[in-house]
This record gives structure tokens, sequence and C-alpha cells, in this order.
């Protein structure tokens, strides 16, 4: 009988972890009976011969001192041992079932394959299938042939052909490996089999698979977590962990540039290419947008890189198009679609898919098995959720998600009224322009600050080409969407997936949504989406604060950029958020936790500077002295309410509903019902419920002033850390109930839960009209007398400021008055300008009218250029002052003319010919504020920037200390903690030491320092010249 061929393994090991024993012990078990293994150690941090010896003790072993990548190594091995038929070359994370390499040489033979790719399974879940064989799209990129996660149950057993064969495990011929000359070895990482068998095609080889040979692949380098080796934390990683994005991203453009530049057929590569580098462009500006220009510039790079070696890829090409049987004419059959998109897709949905089968059984997900020595056994203690209450979850989520689309089902396509502050945008042009010269023109008030929320609505509209409409209409749908996402994120980070779904639920059922709508708050409808995210952020940047250096800062940045956001909707809104964060403290401080206060301080502080930056200069004019409180807080009286409607989150326009008062019963009994750390977590947010519950209460009874904090924006506030405490509740059902004895707690929360239910299905009737109560017509039909208004004129508007279409100033409890210019009215008169000394005459004129004394309104109108006085009746929820009674008041004025106009507004003509008031020219203090305001938001953007693309920060750290620790560096200063190892040796005669070593680090404000700082930098300075001259 003769002896059957000889079959090299090829292992390429590069710091194997705990899966390396039984990856050797599965190619000791194997029954093909003419095998000789190599393995390559590629330049590990420790010795692997031992572990080695002990399994295969006859193995060749081979040690590269510098990592040379996959490729090469490989080609190294296959060097080692000759005369075999056929190469396996093998990951060190791959594990072979006894047969796999029988079965493979077994198809090998029987269809005349070059190469050969195996049934490759999940690693701890050996009937789930990962991969078997790859296509390939027409931009290079690989698919997936099979639906990843998928149980074996021999639906993929036929032998076939297909383009690639994976790189985990591969057969392939000596004779067809040696006449390709081997891998590529320019291809240290990635795609490097998709080279191989692309020119195995050419070269007329056939590349199939064997679904009877099963191999098991962990792919540390896809799967597992990227642990980086940080000196922070005390340890180093001892292992090899996963490959970071950024590393992963460049390698693999890079590769799929050059096989498409190389492999590729002539009359393919031009269309191949075009999609590839139109796919990249895409791709690049998507992470510029998402904040990750690193991954963007790594993209770049992979395209840059293979130009400059265009030349060493036409030579390759040819040399590949003169061995071709084809002549280079082999065209491959792509899939069409893009594989990109497609295989991220299914990878998510099969590594969840495998995820939840290993915690339904109790295993450990993929990816956390093998983590480095060293670090934390946090990460590996994930355990299935309940599957009824996941199931409870997911069905209250869509039920509620149904019934808010039903409630607003006619705003999809409807109308907007001009009402309230539902007044559309100008045009982009406007508001970009202005926002970037930083002031804008008002009637009566001259030039004033933009504000920053000019700049987002100016690229959104730009988005929605210009259309104003559409725009609103997409913020206001989108709104509830994404604050419900914003719950969902700050929950389910750190409660769980099914205590996210029900309280993103809650959020959506609670009544200040529908609130918002009501009084056509515009700002309201913001605050519901931005509130979560702020909140969400902010506690994510302090638990970041201990990790990565360049972590944290990405987190703050983030956390800052969105408190921005937030005070750009509504300073008010800024303010809250910054109180209830700040009180958190409080209790934190009294159960002995001031080092988890004093971190939560820092990360506000730091994330309020940040904020205030990117608000520049629209923030220092509001803080500018005589700025009036109304343009911070607005102008609406306190509403008055008493406690039972507090609880139920009433307001001005609606009483509310009984779901907040169930969340409260929810939130005083939750740390009663949870274990440890929830339990500590739900008093504390308790507390901070309380706090906000105590400031309503002073708000709504006048205890803040006669314009206070609007009870709309903190009911935002208060029902996001309601629904928080509700996710601990969840939480506590599932993890911690069970610890307790039969008694009270028990049946409390099934009546809670029943209570729940109950809570949301009254509101049932509120969604029937499907406007939530927004009404079908405003004032906007009612402004076209107007139209014929001279050059110049402005227009009086008068009323509750719920009523009004604008920003408004409070004369009296239920009076407010506006000035805006003659026609329609925009979003511009909605914010209300800092600045407002020319509107004082106006305010005096007007409450002497209205005390009874003879006043000539109208001419005193007219010398201010205003030509209109404008009374709107009611039409939405807002209020009247005194009824006709200021009707009344400006009949009586004989220099004001009533008009016969549309019901819905009262309207007087000034009968004086109006003052024609020219552009006034920006003050001297706005020209400083607007020079201010560049300069500020170029430090953000550059602290953006910084933050985004250094490893090390030259300007911002959780600590504040990077600045002054980076210049002492630079210019060899002493730092504290840095001293040489060698401290106690002796200075060498003549050698003076430096100043401060022997004291330690010397203060900032020390003269010492400052001489010592001043002559370095000149001594620096001076020798960077003489070098530069050399």
């Amino acid at each position: 009988m003769s002896q059957v061929p000889l079959v090299v393994a090829v292992l390429v090991a590069h710091d194997p972890g705990g899966w390396f024993e039984e990856a050797l012990v599965s190619i000791a078990h194997s029954n093909y009976p003419n095998l000789e293994v190599a393995i390559v150690d590629n330049a590990s941090t420790s010795s692997i011969e031992s572990r080695i010896g002990r399994i295969l003790p006859l193995a060749r072993v081979i040690r590269l001192e510098t990592d040379l990548g996959y490729s090469k190594a490989c080609n190294e091995g296959a060097q080692v041992i000759e005369g075999g038929s056929h190469f396996v070359f093998c990951h060190d994370d791959v594990a072979l079932a006894p047969d796999a390499i029988t079965e493979m040489m077994e198809v090998a033979f029987a269809e005349n394959a070059g190469i050969v790719t195996p049934k490759v399974m999940v690693w701890d879940s050996p009937r789930q299938i990962l991969q078997l064989g790859l296509d390939l799209d027409k931009t290079g990129a690989v698919a997936s042939r099979v639906d990843v996660g998928d149980l074996d149950q021999s639906q993929y057993d036929q032998v076939e052909e297909v383009f690639v064969a994976p790189g985990g495990c591969t057969l392939i011929r000596a004779d067809l490996f040696k006449a390709l000359g081997g891998f590529d070895e320019y291809m240290d990482l990635y795609y490097e089999d998709v080279d191989l068998s692309w020119r195995a095609h050419l070269l007329g080889a056939r590349v199939v698979t064997a679904p009877s040979a099963k191999v098991r692949h962990l792919m540390v380098s896809t799967d597992l977590p990227v642990i980086p080796r940080r000196r922070r934390g005390g340890y180093e990683a001892t292992g090899r962990t996963g490959v970071g994005h950024l590393r992963r991203l460049q390698a693999s453009r890079r590769n799929q540039l050059r096989i498409l530049l190389k492999d590729s057929d002539r009359r393919q590569r031009r269309g191949l290419i075009s999609r590839f580098l139109l796919l990249s462009f895409i791709e690049m500006i998507f992470y510029m947008v998402t904040g990750r220009p690193r991954l963007s510039g790594a993209i770049y790079g992979a395209i840059k890189s293979n130009f400059a070696n265009r030349k060493s890829i036409a030579s390759l090409r040819k040399d590949l198009i003169a061995q071709s049987f084809t002549g280079g004419k082999y065209q491959v059959k792509f899939i069409s679609g893009s594989a990109k998109i497609s295989a991220y897709l299914a990878s998510r949905r099969g590594m969840t898919k495998l995820n939840r089968s290993r915690a339904r059984s109790g295993q450990i997900p993929l990816g956390f098995r093998y983590v480095a020595e060293g670090h934390t056994s946090s990460e590996v203690e994930h355990r299935a959720e309940s599957k009824l209450l996941g199931r409870i979850a997911t069905l209250v989520i869509w039920i509620t998600g149904i019934g808010f689309f039903v409630a607003t089902r006619s705003l999809i396509s409807g109308h907007l009224p001009l009402l309230g502050s539902m007044a559309p945008f100008p045009s982009p042009g406007y508001l970009l322009s202005h926002y970037f010269t930083a002031t804008y023109s008002t009637p009566l008030l001259g030039h004033q600050p933009a504000p920053t929320l000019w700049l987002l609505f100016g690229i959104l509209e730009l988005i929605f080409v210009g259309s104003s409409s559409i725009m609103m209409h997409f913020v206001i749908l989108a709104s509830p969407a994404i604050g419900a996402i914003g719950v969902y994120r700050l929950v389910a980070t750190r409660r769980g997936r099914e205590a996210g779904k029900i309280s993103a639920a809650l959020y959506l059922a609670m009544p200040i949504f529908h609130q918002a709508m009501l009084l056509s708050s515009f700002e309201s409808v913001l605050s519901f989406a931005v509130v979560p995210w702020t909140i969400h952020l902010l506690i994510r940047a302090r638990m970041m604060a201990n990790g990565s250096r360049r972590q944290s800062r990405r987190a703050h940045i983030a956390a800052g950029l969105v408190l921005g956001l937030a005070g750009a909707v509504s300073p008010a809104l800024w303010i809250v958020i910054i109180i209830s964060a700040v009180a958190v403290a409080i209790p934190l401080s009294l159960s002995g936790q001031s080092e988890v206060a004093k971190g939560g301080l820092k990360t506000v502080g730091i994330a309020s500077i940040f904020s205030v930056l990117v608000n520049l200069p629209w923030a220092l004019a509001l803080a500018w002295p005589g700025h009036p409180v109304a343009a911070l807080f607005g102008v609406r009286p306190p509403v008055n309410l008493d406690f039972y409607n507090l609880l139920r989150m009433g307001d001005s326009v609606s009483s509310g509903s009984l779901l907040p008062v169930v969340l409260w019963i929810v939130a005083i009994v939750t740390p009663f019902i949870s274990r440890s750390v929830r339990a500590r977590e739900s008093a504390v947010l308790l507390f901070e419920a309380s706090f906000l519950l105590v400031l309503g209460a002073a708000s709504s009874g006048g205890l803040l002033g006669i314009t206070p904090v609007s009870i709309d924006l903190l009911n935002i506030v208060l029902a996001v850390v309601l629904v928080d405490i509700a996710g601990i509740a969840v939480r506590a059902v599932a993890k911690d109930l069970s610890g307790f004895s039969l008694g009270w707690r028990q049946p409390v929360i099934m009546f809670l839960s029943l209570a729940l239910l109950i809570s949301m299905a009254v509101e049932l009737p509120a969604i029937v009209s499907g406007r939530l109560g927004l009404p079908n017509q405003g004032y906007e039909s009612a402004l076209s007398f107007m139209s014929p208004a001279p050059q110049h004129a402005g227009v009086l508007w008068m009323g509750s400021p719920a009523d009004l279409p604008v920003g408004a100033w409070r004369v009296a409890n239920g009076l407010s008055i506006s000035v805006t210019p003659a026609g329609s009215v925009d979003q511009t008169e909605v914010q209300l300008p800092p600045r407002l000394e020319a509107v004082q005459s106006v305010v005096t004129d007007l409450k002497a009218a209205v005390s009874g004394q003879v006043v000539n309104l109208g001419s005193q109108l007219a010398a201010l250029g205003i030509g209109y006085v404008v009374i709107p009746q009611q039409i939405g929820a807002g209020e009247y002052f005194l009824g006709s009674d200021l009707d009344l008041i400006m009949e009586r004025q004989l220099d004001l003319k009533q008009l016969l106009v549309d019901p819905s507004l009262i309207a007087f003509q000034v009968v004086q010919p109006v003052n024609s008031k020219p552009t006034v020219s920006p003050a001297p203090i706005a020209s400083l504020l607007t020079f201010l305001g560049i300069v500020g938001q170029l430090l953000a953007v550059l602290l953006v920037i910084l933050a985004l693309v250094r490893k090390r920060s030259f300007l911002l750290d959780a600590d504040g200390e990077a600045l002054l620790r980076n210049i002492r560096r630079e210019l060899a200063l002493p730092i504290k903690g840095s001293e040489s190892k060698d401290e106690s040796k002796e200075p060498e005669d003549g050698a003076s030491e430096p100043i401060g070593v022997s004291e330690g680090l010397l203060p900032p404000d020390s003269p010492v320092f400052a001489d010592e700082l001043g002559s370095r930098i000149g001594r620096h300075s001076e020798a960077k010249n003489q070098e530069s001259r050399k």
C-alpha cells in the first residue's frame, strides 16, 4: 500500500492565550497518518517552546525576533519542512476536529482542488456555524455565505466552489503555493486570504469547501475585547487581545485596495476602484461627522499608501498576468449590493444570536472567555435576564411606540400652526451667515449676538434642502424617539436591556411631551430629546474618569458638547441640569462616598466649562450685567399648583397624569426591594427627585421670583430621574427579590406593576385626535394685512406669553410684549435678545396706558419705528390678560386705528408716520463679544481635535494638569513623581543640582519657577535655532 501524501501543518502563534493548548492538542489528535507540524513563534513576548514541547514534542519551532505579520510568518514556516504535497495554514486560535485534515485531503483529490476550506464552527459552541467560504462584492469587501450562528443541520453539506477560502484554516497544494510565491508579505494583517484565493483563481486553481471537515475558530483578533497594555492601572496585558478598530480599519482598507489594483481584470478594475473610492469617501465623512477623525485618517492613509506604492503594484500585476492561464482576463463574479453593510448587519445579528444562546445556557458570551491575565473578571459575569421579563419589556416598548405613533399621526404630514414658539426658521443661508458673523439685526434693538442653535438648524435645513417646514416636522417627530433612545442608553448600560426598554416606554408615556405640544413650546420639545442624553453622557464621563486618558477626554468632551446643546436649547435647562447634578453630591457625601461626589463635581465642572465655550459669544451676552432674567427663564408667571398636581407633573395647561404618581411610589419603594449598590443608587436618585420636586414647588409658588424656572423643564429632568429609578426597580425584581423572604414586597410589586399598566392605559383617549392637542390653525393667515407695511416698520405684540408666537418681555402678570419686523414671524424672534435698553421706553409708556394715564402711545411707538400693535386672541392653551380690557385700553389711544382683520387677532395701526430707523451698527462691546466668541469657538474646536487625535492630551485630561506637565516634560523641568531611579546617587563633582529637584515640584506661582521656566524656554529656543541653522 502506497504511503499517503505528506501534509505540513504550519501554525503561526503570537502571544497566544489559554486557548493555545487546546489548538495544539487538536493537531496532536489528528488522525491523518502522514502529518508534520511547523510552528512559527511570531515574536511572542514570552517563550512558548515549553508549552509546545509538552503537547507536540516533535514539532519544528521557528522563532522570529520581530513581528513580521501572518503572511511573512506563513512563508517562513512553509520553508522549514520539505517534501510535503499540501500545506495546512492555521491560526493559533483554531482547533481542528480529528478527521479535519483527512476530510480536506479527500475533497482536494476528489475535486482536483488547489485550495480547500473547512466548515468553521464557533469555538465554544461547535454546533453553530461561523464560516464556510466567503464571497466578494464590487468594492473588494468579503461577505459570509452562511448565516452566522445557524445550527449545523446539514444544510450546507454540499461541496461547492467558492471565491475566497477564509484564512483561519486553509489547505493548499504545495506546488500551487510555490507558484503563487506564497502569501503577499505586504499584507501583514487581514485580506491575505482574499489575495491568495484570487491569485489561485488566476492560475486556474479551484477553491472548494469541505463541509465534512470541521474546525473551531475563536477569532481573537476580531471578537475578543481590545484591552490596551496600560501602565496607569498597575498591570499590563500578558496575552494577545483584540485588534483595535483603527488598526483593523487601516489594514483592511489598505489591503482591500491593493488587491483591487493588483489582481482585478483590466476591464473591471476601473469600476471596482471607483466604487471603492466612493464608499471610502462616504466612510470618511461618516467618521468625521461622528467625531472619529482618526478612523477617517486611517482610510485616507490606506489610499495614500497604495498610491505611493503604485509602481511596485503595477510590477506585481504584470508578473501575475504573465503567470495567469487566461492572460489576466479572469473576471470575478461579484455578489450584488454592499458586503460591508450586509456583513456588518449580519455579523451584529449573528454575534447577538451567539451571545444570547450562551446566555440561555449559562455560558460566558463570546469574546469574554479568554481575557488577558491581570484584568478584572467583572466583564465575564454576564448572565441571562429572565425570558419572561425580556418578553414583557419588548411587548411594553412596542405597544408604547405604536401608541405614540398613533398619537402623532396627524402631525406627520399635517400643518404646524404659528403658535407659541412653533414659528418657522428662516433660510439656512441667513442662519449660518449670521451665526458665523456672531450678530443679527433686530428692529428697535440693533445688533444682537446670534444664538448657537442657529448653527445646528442651519445645517439641518441644508440637509432638508432648505425646507423649514419639513425640518420642523422631522425635529418634532424625531424628538420623542431620540429622547426614548437616550433613556434606553442611560438605563440599559447600567441596569440591563430589559430595564432600559421599560424605562424608555415609561418616558414616552409621561405627559410632558403632550404638554409641550399643548403649549406649542418648541423649547420643551427639544428638551424632551436632549435631557436624557445629557444625563447619560455626564454619568458616562464620570464612570470613565479613571479609565484611559483618551477615553476619559472623549467622554468629557462628548458630555460638554451635549450639555452645550442643552444650554443652546434653553439656558434655564442648562441651569436645572447643573443644579440637579450638583445636588447628587449631597447624599453621596453624607453616605461616606465623598470621592465619588468629588469626581462627579469635577466632571460636571469640566463639562460646564466646555459647554460655555461652544456657546460663545451668545453665552457671554446672556451673562452680561443688565440682561433680563426673562431671557434665561422665560416670562411665564408662577402656575401656583398644589402638591398633588406637582406629583402628577401638571402645568398651566394640563393637570398631568396618574403615571408620575405611580412612579413616585415606585421610587420610594425601590430602596427597600433592592440590595447593595442598587439600594444605594436608588436612594441617591430618590434624593435628587425630591430636590427637583421641592424646586418645582418653589417655582410654582412664586418663591423663585415672578419669572421662575419653567415647571415644564423641571418636569422633564424629573421624569428622567424617575424612569431611571424604575429601571433599578426592574433590575431589583430580576436580581434581588428572590433573596428576600415572602412578605410585603411581593404583593407591593404586583400592585405597582398593575398600577403602572392602568396609569398608562388611561392615557389612551388622549391619542385619538392624532395631534396631541396642537390646534389646526395659528396666526399665520392673519398676518397678511401687514404685507404693505413701510420699510423698517416694526410690530408690537401684546398679550399672554403663552399666546405670543415670539419671545417676550414681562410687563405684568399675564401681559408680555415683543417687537418683530412687519410681515411673517420666524424663529429669529422667538429667542429673546440679550440687550433691551431701547425697549424700556415702550414698557414705561405701556404701563402708564394700562394704569389709565393719558399717553400718546401711537406717537411714542411711531418715533421708535413701530407701525402696528397686535393682540393675539386665545387659540392655544394660554391665558388672557384682563380679557377685553386690554383692547379697550388700546381703543382709547387716539393715535391708534383699529383694523378689521382675522378674528384670531386684534390689530391697531399707528396713525402717525413711522420713523424709518436705519440699521444700527454694532456697539463696541458687541464687537468685543464677537471677537471673544470666535476665539472661544476656535479654542473649543482645537480641544475637540486634540482630544480625538492625540494619544496624550496637551490641554485637557481628567485631572486638569496635562498642560503644565507637558510644558515641564518638553523643557526638561522637574516633574513630581518622575525622579530618576538612581536618585540616591550623589551628583558628579562640579555639577550643580537642578532647581527644584531637592524640594520636589516647585509651585507654578513661584518666582523661582517662573525665572527657571523663562531661562529654559530661552535655552530651548536657542538650541532649536542652532540645530536648524546646521
